[in-house]
């Protein structure tokens, strides 16, 4: 291995951990209800697939940023992850949407 390769190993690591905390701290500002540190968060994503990537929680299960605003009914986050592309229809392993995670909470609106 050259020092050429040695730094794109080292950069796509970093670029690799770079995008897991974006999607960590993503997660937890959606779960929160923050909308300022939600579009900061997708303002600093240059791969533009931050708002559906899944972040794998504590026991194993993929949590989508989207999932998490709709079930805690945080409508103003949803909007904004949905002006990202967030998609509406990601199913997590069950097949549930967004949908069905604002319904079971009653958030209907």
């Amino acid at each position: 291995m050259n020092v050429n390769d040695a730094f794109c190993v080292i950069s796509e690591s970093m670029s690799n951990a770079r995008q897991q905390a974006l999607a960590r701290n993503l997660v937890d500002a959606c779960f929160r209800g923050s909308r300022s540190e939600v579009r900061r968060l997708l303002r600093r994503d240059r791969t533009d697939h931050l708002a559906n990537q899944p972040h794998t929680a504590a026991d194993g299960k993929s949590v989508y940023p989207i999932h998490l605003s709709a079930q805690e009914g945080h409508l103003p986050v949803v909007k904004c992850l949905l002006e990202a592309n967030a998609m509406v229809d990601q199913q997590d392993s069950k097949g549930h949407t967004s949908l069905y995670f604002a319904a079971q909470q009653e958030h209907l609106e």
